[in-house]
């Protein structure tokens, strides 16, 4: 502030006040403080208008800022609001207010669209569950409310197993998780009866007719699991009455598992009645030999079964008897019964009573049948008693006589008839031809004898002689007469015998002859005539093969045969012997001599018979014989005799309880000879001593000795470290080498993994390298042994491994 104080002159006094005006006075709101409060996620409250008044400033700008923060990462509408309010003076000045909003969700989503209500349905009407439900929620956007759903089974107590309830549930969720929860009950109820298949038509079936076999029906249910199924089938009793027909039902039913019941399927079977058998009440008389009746049927009756019921007079047969047969011995009874039983419906007839009727039989005899001789003849007779009691005779000829006369061979048959009654005989007439007999004139020489022959089969036979057989033997001449009596018939015949003197013959004898020569045989008799063996009737042939050569000489009726044997001549008996020995500066004799040979060869060009050699070689002879003018060849090889170096090794020494076995190669042509005289080519030593062998020949000996000792030698088994067993007959199995004896002998092999996989008590066997049969692979094996050097000893324990190469 500034006064001026000015006088007239204009003088003037300044008098300044400074004041200086601050404003630090805050604005002032005109609402009272907004509380803090806590709200749903819809009833956040509206942004009130706040306003402020200043001391100083005339206007105060009031600003509001809001922050949100989320209380929940999963719901954003759960979340705390700040609301700030700030009031600012000109001269800056400011007050603030602060309101603190918690917003949260805790309303559940409500479903515009709700489930259907509770039902009860058959358990093939369960409805399907909607598709369209839908809820919204105060909050949160329709898309993040989301509709879950789950249906459950729940049997109901004392229910069947197709009576159950669906408990259905939806629940509509929100993002903060409110939840709203709905449901529906379905009551599911069985009241559907299961449904069979259509039973088969009605049957009916003829007499003898076959019954159809039971059909299978199955049944289908709308609810049971257990369909489809087969039905069950009943039949209702009856009793099988082929004669008067009978009904059979068939009965098929099924209940599903809550008792509902099928309608019942019925089949009927009408079996008609079989027709009743008959008899035929016609029976024929019989004849008075004829006990026997035959029964006759007037219907087709199965498999019958005749019955006799009764008979008159009674015990005649006795009854009741039944049989197949319709042929029934009455045993001559005047009345009888009869019923006929059908075997395959067992239906039965109406008894007939028949009267038995007999007719007279003839009796008709033409004897044994008869034999007659040609140009005879036989009268046959069908008995004076049938002509003379007016019965009716017939002959096979065609003849109604008593008698016929015939001189044919045949069968004849007579035939008697009395009112039906027929007796027939038949007689076999046989007309014989003569023997033929033909006993021919012979001669003999003197001193012999022939043999007159009258056979004929089944003859007897009577010769002048008194002999009855069908032949005789003679040696004397004279005329012989014999008959021959055969069915009836005799022929006489008569042959004479001659007696005569046989020739002398004369033959060359037996001979030989060389290959390609001929020689002449030749026969000398004393007259008559000559034959050969081929046909030649000379009294000499010329023959150039071996063989026996026969010749008949005919004289007078006398025949006389003589043979001629003719032979190769066998080739010379000629040897030189067994090979040669000599001795070195010596020399044999080779002898070749032989009484057949007329002339020697060598293989060196010498003909001398005996031959002095002193080199070796192989000498050879070609002799010529005395008889065919042959060569023959043979030949010897001489050889210096010689011994070669002859060794039994060193002396030596083994253990006890082995052997040693000396050997020595004598060669060709020498001797040899042990110590105590044996002379074999090895030598077996069992015992402590000294050994000696000599070979030798006729040139001199040779000799060696050894001396062989024994000892207790401590026996140790050897073992190979590997074997190949692939077959091939080497190194094929594998077990310890003993020089000695071993007890208690145990060999076991394991794999590599610990099993037994070989033991053998036997020290002579190996392993094969098989296990099971199987060849086992290669690789290493470990094996173990225990034995005994002595019975009752102490056990030793040896083990390593072997490796198994294939």
């Amino acid at each position: 502030r500034t006064w001026t104080a000015t006088d007239d002159c204009g003088n003037s006094t300044v008098l300044k006040q400074i004041i200086t005006v601050v404003d630090t006075t805050r604005p002032v709101f005109n609402t009272i403080l907004v509380a803090d409060t806590t709200v749903n996620c819809d009833g956040v409250p509206a942004l009130p208008t706040i306003t402020a008044t200043d001391n100083c400033s005339a206007s105060v700008k009031v600003t509001v800022a809001q922050t949100k923060v989320f209380l929940s990462t999963t719901c954003s509408n759960n979340y705390r609001l700040t609301r700030t309010w700030t009031a600012t003076d000109d001269c800056g000045n400011v007050a603030t207010m602060k309101q603190v909003i918690t917003v949260q969700d805790t309303t559940r989503p409500s479903f515009t669209i709700t489930p259907p209500s509770d039902t009860t349905v058959s358990c093939s009407a369960v409805p399907t569950p909607p598709s369209n439900l839908s809820a919204t929620d105060n909050c949160s956007a329709t898309s993040n409310v989301k509709i879950s759903y789950t249906q459950t089974r729940q049997s109901i107590t004392g229910a069947c197993a197709s009576n159950y309830q669906l408990i259905r549930v939806w629940t509509a969720k929100d993002e903060c998780g409110n939840t709203n929860t709905v449901r529906q009950v379905i009551t599911v109820v069985d009241t559907t009866k299961p449904v069979i298949d259509p039973a088969p038509a009605a049957v009916t079936v003829t007499c003898g007719g076959t019954i159809p076999a039971a059909a299978t029906l199955y049944a289908t249910d709308n609810c049971d699991g257990n369909f489809p199924k087969k039905a069950t089938m009943t039949t209702d009793p009856y009793t099988v009455d082929a004669c008067n027909g009978y009904t059979i039902t068939r009965r098929w039913n099924v209940s599903d598992a809550c008792g509902n019941a099928a309608i019942e399927r019925v089949q009927i079977i009408t079996v008609v009645a079989c027709p009743k058998p008959q008899l035929d009440t016609a029976l024929p008389a019989n004849c008075s030999d004829n006990t026997k009746f035959a029964l006759q049927l007037l219907t087709k009756v199965s498999k019958p079964t005749f019955t006799l019921q009764s008979v008159y007079p009674a015990g005649t047969v006795t009854t009741p008897k039944s049989q197949t047969s319709n042929v029934f011995d009455l045993n001559g009874a005047t009345q009888a019964t009869f019923i006929v039983t059908d075997g395959v419906t067992g239906c039965v007839s109406d008894p007939v009573t028949y009267t038995l009727q007999y007719v007279q039989k003839p009796t008709v005899n033409l004897g044994n049948d008869t034999a007659i001789c040609e140009g005879n003849s036989v009268t046959l007779d069908a008995g004076a008693a049938n002509a003379s009691a007016g019965y009716t005779i017939k002959w096979n000829t065609g003849a109604t006589t008593q008698q016929i006369t015939v001189s044919a061979a045949g069968t004849y048959y007579a035939t008697v008839t009395n009112n039906g009654c027929s007796a027939t005989d038949s007689i076999k007439v046989t007309v014989n031809t003569p023997p033929t007999v033909d006993i021919r004139d012979t001669t003999i020489c003197d001193g012999m004898t022939v043999k007159l022959n009258a056979y004929v089969q089944g003859a007897s036979y009577t010769w002048s002689t008194g002999d009855t057989g069908p032949s005789i033997t003679v040696s004397t001449a004279g005329t012989y007469t014999v008959d021959v009596s055969l069915k009836g018939c005799t022929v006489t015949d008569q042959a004479t015998v001659t007696v005569s003197t046989p020739p002398n013959v004369t033959l060359t004898p037996d001979t030989a002859i060389c290959p390609d020569q001929t020689v002449m045989l030749q026969v000398e008799p004393d007259g008559g005539s000559v034959t050969w063996l081929d046909g030649s009737l000379t009294n000499s042939i010329i023959v150039s093969k071996p063989g026996d050569y026969w010749v008949t000489v005919t004289k007078g009726g006398c025949v006389v045969t003589d043979t001629v044997t003719v032979t190769n001549k066998a080739n010379i008996s000629f040897d030189l012997g067994p090979d040669k020995d000599i001795c070195a500066g010596g020399l044999v004799v080779l002898d070749a001599t032989n009484a057949d040979v007329i002339s020697y060869l060598w293989n060196d060009g010498t003909t001398d018979p005996i031959k002095e050699v002193s080199t070796p070689g192989t000498y050879t002879v070609t002799v010529l014989d005395r008889f065919c003018n042959l060569t023959t060849t043979d030949s010897v090889k001489v050889t210096v005799a010689g011994i070669g170096n002859i060794s039994l090794g060193n002396d030596t020494t083994i253990c006890i309880g082995q052997t040693l076995t000396l050997s020595v190669d004598a060669g060709t042509g020498n001797s040899i000879k042990w110590q105590d005289g044996a002379t074999t080519s090895t030598y077996v030593v069992t015992a402590t001593g000294y050994y000696k062998v000599t070979v030798y020949n006729d040139c001199g000996a040779v000799s060696d000795d050894i001396a062989v000792s024994y000892k207790q030698c401590e026996d140790e088994p050897t073992f190979p470290n590997a074997f190949t067993p692939n077959g091939d007959g080497k190194n094929d199995t594998f077990r310890p080498h003993v020089t000695g004896p071993m007890y208690d002998y145990n060999l076991t092999i394991y794999n590599r993994w610990g099993e037994l996989i070989y033991q053998s008590k036997e020290a002579s066997r190996g392993w094969d390298g098989r296990f099971k049969g199987i060849l086992v692979d290669e690789g290493t094996y470990v094996w173990l042994l225990t034995y005994k050097k002595s019975i009752g000893g102490i056990e030793i324990l040896n083990r390593g491994v072997v490796n198994v190469i294939k």
